[in-house]
């Protein structure tokens, strides 16, 4: 074979190594080392053949596969012809057309896809992964320089497939990097080093039930009264949930014992969810009655601040520059839009996100399809995803195999406890992929979105000596006689009225308007309209003209979190249009 490659090189430009020790080292070596990898019995195409690499020599090797060598060039598949009939190969057959068209015909047909040096990482993906089985595998041989292709390919998995979550200490823009949360970047003569300073450390719980709620009220109490330290106006966001309450209660009862003003509150609406709310699995009531209850029994100044819809949509583009990315749709722009309400009067403000995630409050702490789902179970399902992009990029980037790896990854960065019982185990690694994924997101948004509009938001549930203890009291103490969270609730006794104590999980509110829908879907049918919208490189247009832009859907079953529905998805394809159009970039 190599003989009859550097013949034909002589008149036909087949490869630039012409030394013979260099062509088998180089070539046939090269390829070779794939030949464990090949499906026996199965059938491997090889994507921009070329000269016949990888795919003759692994023919050759594994005379049990069949081989197709697909070329665009005429007189390559002419050489590579000669070669098969030289050889005897009744397992390889050389086929001349373009990679484009012989996919038309050819969908999930092999096994194995197989390409060298042909490329660029992106476009070779688009090309070969349609035509590989479910199951199946595409090696894409590439030079050890390859390390920027690979990332092009996760950073648009990030978005589609991730988002509006992100991998700690990945980007999504070309060359950046973020730091990871309790770690820091030294700069010295060695160059640069990253140490980490804070981590979580899993340990047997050693304390009984009441000394453990002795020693949750005594943290959070004392977390919550640091945070009131401010020289300017202060207040709290209270939406007469068990989180927000439990710190309202906490600074009312300091700021009286300090002889001062009463505490002011704020709590969110929409105009006209009070006609359209809809209870959910995830929402199961309305915040309203619950904060004139817990209004009454603290005595703050309350007001409550309501977003009109119209606004919900042009402040879409403005959360995606606060954010740079684009986020939780309207639960973004609606909190700017409070934010920006509340920066009229105050400079910092307490919240109370993060104790679903510390206390294992959410729905996937206990529903088993959430809770045994062998992935994010804040998404459980891509479907909804992949329904709105393009089937042969959503093949190419391998979406659900990214998503997996990095669930896979964050599991394996878990600190594991010896000797914990299964079920156990599993509640401890949704603990942490809750605290490490699911938070950060609702962290970053709210500190974007709120110092975006000028106003300071403290989380006194984030304290990390709370999260350190919590972080190892057991789940039969956390969810004590089947109730979550029941541990928090005991440690406030005393602090709320007892059906403020027992008030069901109701995250952060949303519009129930259908005006939101409609103004959604009239927005993007324009950037639709428009054929020179960067989203057109993304989104299956027909499938979304005949699908969400048609119904939204179920406005109670989410693809993100416990909010995100079908009229988000919509506002979401809305930020990242903005977002590609704001930073100039293309897939």
């Amino acid at each position: 074979v190599c003989r009859l490659l550097l013949e034909k090189n002589k008149v036909m430009n087949l490869t630039a190594i012409t030394d013979p020790t260099e062509v088998v080292t180089r070539h046939f070596l090269d390829c070779a080392a794939l030949a464990p990898h090949m499906p026996q019995g199965g059938r491997v195409l090889d994507v921009g053949t070329g000269a016949g690499f990888p795919g003759m020599p692994l023919a050759i090797l594994c005379p049990q596969t069949e081989f197709v060598l697909l070329d665009a060039l005429r007189k390559r598949i002419d050489f590579l012809n000669e070669v098969i009939e030289v050889l005897g190969l009744t397992n390889v057959t050389a086929v001349h057309a373009r990679a484009e068209d012989f996919a038309k015909q050819n969908r999930a047909s092999f096994d194995m896809a197989v390409s060298r040096a042909v490329a660029d990482l992106r476009t070779l993906s688009e090309l070969a992964v349609p035509m590989v089985k479910t199951g199946g595998v595409f090696l894409a041989m590439k030079a050890a320089d390859c390390a920027e292709e690979v990332q092009g390919a996760a950073h648009a998995c990030e978005v589609l497939g991730i988002g509006p979550a992100r991998t700690g200490g990945a980007g999504v823009f070309e060359g950046v990097r973020e730091l990871k949360g309790g770690c820091q970047l030294m700069a010295g003569p060695e160059g640069l080093q990253i140490r980490r300073y804070w981590a979580l450390e899993s340990r047997p719980h050693e304390d009984g039930y009441e000394e453990t709620v002795e020693k949750v009220r005594h943290l959070l109490e004392g977390a919550i009264r640091r945070q009131l330290v401010s020289d300017v106006p202060l207040c709290t966001f209270l939406s007469g949930g068990l989180d927000s309450s439990i710190i309202t209660a906490v600074a009312a009862r300091a700021y009286q014992e300090q002889g001062r003003e009463p505490l002011e509150t704020y709590s969110f609406d929409y105009v006209g969810n009070r006609k359209h709310f809809k209870a959910s699995a995830f929402q199961p009531d309305a915040d309203a009655p619950w904060v004139k209850k817990a209004v009454r029994a603290l005595g703050t100044r309350h007001r409550v601040l309501r977003c009109d819809i119209p606004s919900l949509l042009q402040l879409l583009p403005e959360a995606v520059e606060a954010k740079d990315l684009p986020g939780m749709a309207d639960v973004d722009s609606s909190l700017l839009y409070f934010c920006r309400k509340v920066a009229e009067r105050h400079t910092v403000a307490l919240s109370g996100e993060c104790a679903d995630e510390v206390f294992g409050g959410y729905p996937w702490f206990e529903r088993s399809e959430l809770l045994e789902a062998d992935t994010f179970p804040w998404c459980p399902d891509l479907e909804f995803r992949r329904a709105v992009v393009k089937p042969e990029l959503w093949e190419s980037l391998q979406v659900e195999d990214y998503v997996q790896a990095r669930y896979q990854q964050s599991l394996a960065e878990m600190p594991a406890l010896p000797g914990e019982a299964l079920w156990e185990r599993r509640r401890r690694e949704v603990g942490w992929l809750s605290l490490n994924w699911f938070m950060s997101t609702l962290l970053d948004r709210k500190d974007r979105m709120s110092m975006a509009a000028g106003l300071e938001v403290r989380v006194p549930f984030c304290d990390h000596h709370l999260v350190e203890y919590v972080w190892n009291i057991p789940w039969a103490m956390k969810a004590m006689n089947g109730q979550r969270k029941q541990v928090l609730r005991d440690a406030a006794e005393g602090l709320l009225p007892e059906e403020l104590l027992r008030r069901p999980k109701s995250p952060y509110p949303k519009t129930h308007d259908p005006l939101y829908e409609q103004l959604v879907r009239a927005r993007l049918l324009t950037i639709l309209d428009d054929r020179d919208a960067p989203i057109h490189s993304l989104v299956d247009e027909t499938a979304l003209r005949a699908g969400l832009l048609s119904d939204a859907g179920d406005y109670g079953k989410p693809w993100f979190g416990q909010l995100m529905a079908g009229p988000q998805m919509l506002a979401y394809l809305i930020q990242i249009n903005e977002w590609m159009s704001r930073y100039h970039l293309t897939v």
